[in-house]
């Protein structure tokens, strides 16, 4: 799919479900959305817990369907909760995922290792 698509998608969404029950390491199934300034539910299983504290997003209480359909509710039924937590997680994005951030980290990395 274009980039182009994505966005567009992204932008009629009320919010976006990360349904994996991988505890996969970074997220950019969630990262993603958030960057763009989208709501995210997801299941609390690997790195999306951590993405979504701190009111980034909305955690689904155990990794089940019926707790992701939970969280998905309470999402759906609070327009203002999702805009606030959707405008948290672009302010994460913002200042953990650029280019310039990452870019900034690789170099401490490589520059202790040195």
């Amino acid at each position: 799919m274009e980039p182009e698509a994505v966005a567009d998608l992204y932008g009629r969404a009320a919010v976006a479900c990360v349904a994996s029950r991988c505890g996969e390491s970074f997220g950019y199934a969630a990262a993603e959305p958030m960057a763009m300034e989208r709501c995210v539910v997801a299941l609390n299983v690997g790195a999306v817990t951590e993405l979504l504290s701190g009111d980034r997003g909305y955690l689904a209480t155990a990794p089940t369907s019926e707790a992701l359909r939970n969280a998905l509710e309470d999402a759906l039924a609070d327009p203002a909760g999702r805009v606030g937590r959707a405008a948290a997680g672009a302010r994460f994005a913002d200042e953990h995922f650029t280019i310039e951030r990452a870019g900034e980290a690789y170099r401490r990395i490589y520059a202790a290792a040195d």
